[in-house]
């Protein structure tokens, strides 16, 4: 959880403990981000109002750790286009404050599930790349073995004729 509001932050944080979610917590971005570089997190809750900068110009960093964290945004009065806008940037959700405990929950167990099912679908799609490039060097070698069994073919009907 990234937020500046220390108090909701906290509170925040022990509800999801106490749901069974490991939960780390910072204040500002630059430490947000620190972590985020330096962690391997599922799921990742920003602030949008953040003093030093605003979270939806940094999704595409978030987005880009190692664990594919699933991102969701939370703001007071975002207004529609700035939610539209960060939902386009590839955020999974974006929670308009004042928040309901259930209404975070509900948000973060879908987003979750999304990830999961985004990670089996990276999954699969690696290990095609992998068969297809298999496919093209089997492919390759029986070309090979083709041209060779012609060329061996060719040499040896004149001798039979």
């Amino acid at each position: 959880i990234i937020d500046p509001d220390m108090e909701f932050r906290e509170a925040l944080a022990s509800h999801l403990r106490s749901c069974g979610y490991g939960v780390e917590t910072c204040g500002n971005l630059d430490e947000g981000m620190a972590q985020a570089a330096h962690a391997n997190f599922d799921l990742i809750l920003v602030e949008n109002a953040l003093p030093q900068s605003m979270a939806l110009t940094v999704l595409p960093t978030l987005q880009a750790c190692q664990s594919h964290p699933c991102i969701l945004l939370m703001s007071q009065d975002p207004g529609i286009a700035l939610v539209r806008t960060a939902l386009k940037e590839g955020a999974f959700d974006f929670l308009i404050k004042p928040l309901t405990l259930t209404q975070v929950e509900k948000s973060i167990a879908a987003g979750l599930e999304n990830r999961q099912a985004f990670l089996a679908v990276c999954h699969l799609s690696r290990d095609l790349q992998e068969a297809n490039q298999q496919l093209r060097k089997t492919n390759q070698q029986l070309s090979e073995q083709q041209r060779l069994l012609e060329t061996e073919r060719d040499c040896t009907l004149p001798l039979l004729e």
